[in-house]
């Protein structure tokens, strides 16, 4: 214990004068809250928590209204895409009412049901400079807050709606609906209906956007079906439609019969890619930062389902994997790489968390999902090196208060529905590291915490854990072990 008051002395003394808001990474936050879900059979988004903590989403409660019915001049009807930016404010499109809807729970009950808490984003009929949505399957948001989504032409070839539009409120009211506040990012052929078929979006390290391409093979002007990289990196212009801006950058093994509609990219590059025609969930990373994926050194099969299924979408949150099926019996499922053998196909990686047949509550037709922002607190690298100075990383919902602690002893002590509780609170055996940092409006903080030179540390293992707390929140962040060298 004495260790620990050593490390962290001097951390504790100089916070308030260290602590500052940073730039954070390009790629979107992985630190998990509770899981979003749009079903397209009633026309409405779900939220799902483990109240108990018994390790799925199927008992009563568990499962809520987060949206539903009537936003303005739009009635939700088949909410298609889902996706969270930092500060928690979620982007849901519908294919029906070709609108985006923004979400922000203002008063921290746990749905976007009250007074100002939903509003329309963007649809062409109110919109200053309108760029026509009919179909859009996929979308992600950049730690900046622009909007992107992948949309099909579903109705005219020739129309020019298989693109990559762009949303972005430059204005701060609260919408898309303004001039210039709509781009189109990409567009791809339109010689005929089903010759690009944009399904889903990630953002990769270096910001360029990935796209999953699912267009008909047998349609005139067909564009190969794979992962393509867009880059505004030829002609600096605010969109990739100039030659050489749009590359492919992934071509996965049968390529020409894969159906791909779910796209998630980690924070180190790592991409999952859900396959519904071969039942599986393909792993990429561009090692070698070449700009390609190389088949068999670069890729992997992640998960196969072995039984027919409609893998939707997925999510990445906490280093795990989740995924949403339409099938019989709907399902969500967790994946984690356990033993980091690379795949998730060993015993207890896979984990059903929700199936329609065993919950509480039917989702109906779940279709795409999202984590919400979670607590977090972790140091970007570990072990610690001693006399050194280490990087800790603190991120949670904007509104929030987050405190940070380390203790000596390992537990798993389960708080419902708090969260699990990693270290064992004897007395004399942790120190509050951190109490009550104010997140800000970008929902990070960074802190450089000098490591003492003290080779006693070096025999130590300490286990550091965030609480957050928010207006009616409270919820444990996942622990990190340190270790030092």
């Amino acid at each position: 214990m004495n260790h620990i008051a050593s490390l962290f002395g001097a951390a504790l003394t100089l916070a308030p004068a260290i602590f500052a808001q940073v730039p954070p990474a390009m790629t979107p936050f992985t630190h998990a809250g509770d899981l979003l879900v749009t079903d397209t059979g009633i026309g409405r988004v779900l939220r799902l928590a483990d109240l108990n903590l018994d390790g799925d989403l199927n008992d009563a409660g568990e499962v809520t209204v987060y949206v539903q019915g009537v936003v303005g001049t739009v009635t939700l009807g088949f909410p298609t895409a889902i996706a969270v930016d930092r500060r928690n404010v979620v982007f849901v499109a519908d294919a029906t009412a070709d609108a985006i809807l923004r979400l922000e729970d203002l008063d921290g009950n746990g749905d976007c049901m009250g007074l100002g808490e939903a509003r329309v984003w963007y649809t062409p009929s109110l919109s200053a400079t309108p760029v026509p949505a009919p179909s859009i399957y996929g979308m992600v948001v950049s730690l900046d807050g622009a909007v992107y989504v992948a949309n099909f032409n579903s109705s005219a070839a020739g129309a020019g709606f298989d693109d990559i539009l762009k949303f972005v409120d430059l204005n701060n009211d609260g919408d898309a609906l303004d001039a210039g506040e709509c781009t189109i990012y990409a567009t791809f052929t339109n010689a005929s209906i089903g010759a690009s078929v944009p399904t889903n979006l990630g953002i990769l390290p270096d910001g360029s956007i990935l796209y999953t391409e699912t267009g008909s093979q047998s349609a005139v002007g067909a564009i190969p079906r794979g992962v393509w990289r867009l880059h505004d990196d030829v002609i600096p212009n605010g969109h990739c439609n100039d030659p050489g801006e749009i590359t492919l950058w992934y071509s996965p093994p049968s390529a020409a019969a894969t159906i791909m509609y779910g796209l998630a990219v980690d924070r180190d590059g790592t991409t999952f890619v859900t396959d519904t025609s071969f039942e599986r969930v393909l792993k990429a990373r561009d090692i070698d930062s070449n700009n390609l994926i190389s088949l068999g050194t670069e890729e992997s099969t992640f998960f196969t389902v072995g039984a027919p299924s409609s893998m939707w979408t997925c999510a990445i949150g906490d280093g795990l994997i989740a995924v949403v099926e339409d099938t019989t019996p709907d399902r969500i499922y967790f994946m984690r790489d356990v033993n980091n053998d690379g795949d998730a196909q060993d015993v207890g990686e896979k984990v059903d968390v929700y199936t329609d047949t065993a919950a509480a509550f039917d989702i109906g037709s779940p279709r795409a999902i999202a984590f919400l922002k979670g607590t977090s607190a972790q140091f970007t690298s570990v072990p610690l090196l001693i006399g050194q100075t280490a990087n800790l990383v603190i991120e949670s919902s904007p509104a929030n208060l987050v405190s940070v602690y380390v203790g000596a002893i390992p537990a798993a002590i389960s708080v419902a529905p708090y969260g699990v509780l990693s270290f064992d609170p004897l007395p004399g055996t942790y120190v509050e590291l951190f109490s009550g940092i104010p997140m800000g409006p970008s929902g990070e903080v960074q802190i450089g915490i000098p490591i003492p030179y003290d080779p006693a540390l070096l025999s130590l293992t300490l286990i550091m854990q965030g609480i957050g707390a928010g207006p009616s929140e409270l919820r444990l962040a996942p622990s990190q072990t340190l270790t030092f060298q």
